[in-house]
């Protein structure tokens, strides 16, 4: 059970690094459909200020699904709460606050210091710049007013990842991430392991509360140098990163 629950974690923590795609296709004119649509994906699902998303997520040994995981998003600004199984995250305007409950962990982190806070920290939206040379081919198709997507690697973690959305709207309806390597599982069975990501709500419309980011829900902090887990937190592992100081480094 244990080498599920890490693959589940592994997958659901990597999904949202692969939204941003940008490579020289074989054929321009897909090509360009293609990066066009990739940028509105973002801009619908990711540049609104306000975003509600519910996932669950499907991990598949073969065609056998051997877990499952839900998943809850809420951004309000530079605020966000993310819950992905045992893993929780909550960020409010000063601090970022990470609880893995399974390992029994919190982790307290400052905010970067930045001009433009929301784009380029935002733990939604990641850019690999590295991807632009690792895809092989890719293809656009549309069924049923659901567009899709495929894209293959020559590089990284996964072999192929598939984009279902909707044309009009963009968001996300549902992803496939399919790892590269073969798994072999404690009794040397050999698996083809993917993650698919099933997007069941996504809102920008919706309203939140404070509580809803509140990190004192999990800590209270005086300064930087005391910080306290409280309630059930009390009981984990705490690491207190405030005296560290967090920046972005434009590459040149």
């Amino acid at each position: 059970m244990r080498e599920k629950i890490i693959y589940s974690h592994r997958f659901a923590k990597n999904w949202a690094l692969l939204l941003i795609v940008f490579a020289p296709f074989k054929v321009f004119s897909q090509a360009f459909a293609i990066n066009t649509d990739i940028q509105r994906i973002n801009i619908a699902m990711f540049e609104p200020k306000r975003l509600f998303i519910e996932v669950d997520y499907n991990l598949f040994f073969d065609q056998a699904v051997k877990s499952s995981m839900k998943g809850i998003i809420k951004k309000d600004d530079r605020k966000l709460y993310q819950k992905i199984g045992e893993v929780t995250v909550v960020k409010d305007n000063d601090y970022s606050v990470f609880v893995h409950d399974e390992k029994k962990l919190v982790v307290v982190d400052p905010n970067p210091v930045m001009k433009d806070p929301i784009k380029k920290e935002d733990l939604l939206r990641i850019n690999i710049d590295t991807l632009k040379s690792w895809i092989s081919s890719s293809e656009m198709t549309e069924t049923n007013n659901l567009r899709t997507i495929t894209i293959h690697l020559k590089r990284g973690e996964y072999s192929t990842i598939i984009l279902d959305y909707d044309p009009k709207s963009y968001f996300l309806k549902r992803m496939e991430l399919h790892a590269k390597e073969t798994y072999y599982s404690s009794d040397q069975n050999q698996y083809q392991v993917w993650m698919e990501v099933s997007f069941i709500r996504i809102s920008t419309e919706q309203q939140f509360s404070n509580s809803d980011f509140a990190i004192d829900n999990y800590v209270t902090i005086k300064d930087k140098e005391t910080v306290k887990a409280v309630g059930t937190y009390k009981k984990y592992t705490l690491i207190n990163n405030l005296n560290k100081s967090i920046k972005y480094v434009k590459k040149k």
